[in-house]
């Protein structure tokens, strides 16, 4: 139970960290948490909380979440190669860039994340 509760803790903290900064530290938190809840999705199936169906479901999702994070990549890299900026300018502008595709990402991982708590 206690490394359930740390793989939480960590989903928890970088679902945080995504709501500011860079897109860059965005994409990365997204990133860590889409690693976070794979790794939770195999702790609770191996300690049979989840079937198999389920936990196939939950990787279809971060899948999904994934590939929306792929989609923000490469549409940050474009919009940085067309504007010179970085991730210190100030106002960035490829932050609208990526929104879409951070928001999608925070809304699958969040319901994939309070569906898995309640399996703990």
């Amino acid at each position: 139970m206690k490394f359930i509760r740390s793989v939480l803790l960590a989903v928890a903290l970088a679902g945080c960290a995504a709501m500011g900064g860079p897109p860059e530290s965005q994409i990365k938190s997204g990133a860590d948490k889409v690693t976070a809840g794979a790794n939770l999705t195999l702790a609770l199936l191996k300690r049979d909380k989840i079937t198999v169906a389920q936990a196939k479901n939950y990787r279809a999702l971060l899948g999904t979440a994934s590939s929306a994070l792929d989609d923000a990549a490469a549409a940050l890299e474009a919009c940085r190669k067309k504007t010179g900026s970085t991730s210190s300018t100030a106002p960035d502008p490829c932050k609208r860039t990526v929104t879409a595709d951070i928001n999608l990402v925070a809304s699958i991982l969040d319901e994939i994340e309070s569906t898995l708590k309640a399996k703990e």
